[in-house]
């Protein structure tokens, strides 16, 4: 039996958010729990690596819409999955 991938997550109404949803949607992923915020700004990341050591540090900036509330979360029936990955970055809800 194949595992079908879920997507819990909270995207932007613009053309970043679409891309997601659409490249997920075609590689059959479950966008049941998917949630779009209109007028939230698009996240980004900026990752600085020094040559040296290796050592990064990540810039990001995340429009506080974007996170999931604790209802949201709560909705979501994870006792059958087999691999919960969770961002520790979701706002009200995290971990």
């Amino acid at each position: 039996m194949t595992a079908r991938p879920r997507f819990v997550y909270m995207i932007e109404d613009d053309d970043d958010g679409r891309l997601v949803r659409d490249t997920l949607a075609a590689r059959g992923v479950d966008l049941t729990h998917l949630r779009v915020r209109p007028l939230a700004s698009t996240r980004w990341a900026t990752i600085l690596v020094d040559a040296n050591s290796g050592e990064r540090a990540v810039l990001w900036d995340r429009d506080a819409a974007l996170s999931l509330t604790p209802a949201e979360v709560a909705a979501v029936d994870v006792t059958r999955a087999r691999l919960v990955h969770v961002d520790d970055k979701i706002g009200r809800a995290h971990v």
